[in-house]
Parts: C-alpha cells; structure tokens; sequence
C-alpha cells in the first residue's frame, strides 16, 4: 500500500529564537505517534545545503492515503486534525512567520516507489 509522506517547511520569525522553538517541537512531537494512528514516522529537519540552509521542516510519514485522510480529510473537504496535532500547531505557532500554522507552505505526496 502507498504511504503518503508530508512534507511541511516551518520557516520561522526573523527573531525567534531557534534553540527553543527546536526544544518545543522536540516536546510536542515525541508522543503524537500514539495519538495519530496511521502516523508511522515523523522526522524533524534542519536544511544543511541550498534553498532551504538552515531553514526547518517536518517530515511526516502516514501508512496510506486512507489512514491520512481519516486524520484531516481531503483537499476538498479538510478535517483539523487530531486534538494532539492541534496541541503542536499552537505550540510552534508563535514561531512561525506564517500567520497560522494552518498557513505553512506543504505538500503532501503520495509515494509511487521505494517502499514495499
């Protein structure tokens, strides 16, 4: 079955500090496995080279398009998210140049080779 992987850049206020905002989605992210089901992996990235040096992003991995879509509905009808997705957007919100983290620049892709 294809996975869905999301792909979220996180670019942040020109004075926020960047050690805490890292500390804070370290403590936000650590239990949402448990309470996103269909949520097999989660990465968080820092840019090393090019357009996005030294710039954030999540890396979100979801077992199908199914188990996604049951977590925040489809492009034409969204869902919020689970309460605990929603607990981590506002805790990074303050951060974000974005004005809300529903804001962000993403995409999420459905994965058409490399995985069994």
């Amino acid at each position: 079955m294809a996975r869905i992987i999301g792909v979220h850049e996180l670019d942040l206020k020109p004075d926020a500090d960047r050690a805490v905002f890292e500390s804070v989605v370290r403590r936000e992210i650590a239990e949402l496995g448990l309470a996103m089901p269909g949520l097999v992996e989660r990465r968080f990235l820092i840019g090393v080279k090019e357009a996005r040096k030294g710039q954030h992003a999540m890396l979100w991995v979801f077992e199908s398009q199914a188990a996604h879509e049951a977590l925040f509905g489809t492009e034409s009808e969204p869902l919020p998210g689970p309460e605990a997705f929603l607990r981590y957007e506002a805790a990074i919100a303050p951060f974000l140049a974005a004005p809300s983290p529903d804001r962000i620049r993403f995409t999420d892709y459905l994965e058409i080779d490399g995985y069994p």
